[in-house]
C-alpha cells in the first residue's frame, strides 16, 4: 500500500502573490484604523469641550457674570481646555429700540499638535450696562 500527498502545497508564486496583496492592503487598512481613532478622539474632545461650553454659559447668564467678568479663563478641572467670551450687540427692532446681547462662549481644546474650538451661543436681554 503506497502513501501519496493528499495535502496541497503553495506555491512560490502564491506565497509571493500572497505576501504582494498583504503589502498593499495592510498599510491602508491601518491607516484607517488611525483616521478612526482620530476622530473618535476629537469627538470626544468636542463632546466635553461642548458641555464645558454650556454649563459655562448657563452659570454665567443665569449670574450675569457677564457684564464684569474677564473674557477669558482655563477650566481648573480640565487645563487643557481654555475658554473666550465674546459678546455682541444685537438689535432687534430698530423701531422699538429693544437690544439684546449675543454671548458667545469659545472653548478650545488641543489635538494633535493643533488648537480646536466650540462655540455655544444664547441672547440676553438688554445691552451691556
Amino acid at each position: 500500500m503506497k502513501r501519496g500527498r493528499t495535502g496541497h502545497h503553495f506555491t512560490f508564486v502564491e506565497v509571493l502573490a500572497a505576501m504582494i496583496v498583504t503589502a498593499i492592503v495592510l498599510p491602508v487598512a491601518v491607516r484607517g484604523v488611525l483616521v478612526a481613532s482620530r476622530a473618535s478622539q476629537v469627538g470626544l474632545r468636542k463632546e466635553t469641550a461642548l458641555r464645558l461650553a454650556d454649563a459655562t454659559l448657563n452659570r454665567i447668564v443665569l449670574t450675569e457674570e457677564w457684564r464684569e467678568m474677564e473674557p477669558t479663563g482655563q477650566f481648573e478641572d480640565r487645563p487643557a481646555y481654555r475658554w473666550e467670551l465674546v459678546t455682541e450687540d444685537w438689535m432687534v427692532d430698530d423701531d422699538l429700540d429693544t437690544s439684546m446681547t449675543l454671548l458667545t462662549l469659545v472653548v478650545y481644546f488641543p489635538m494633535q499638535h493643533r488648537e480646536l474650538s466650540v462655540h455655544a451661543s444664547t441672547l440676553v436681554a438688554g445691552g451691556e450696562e
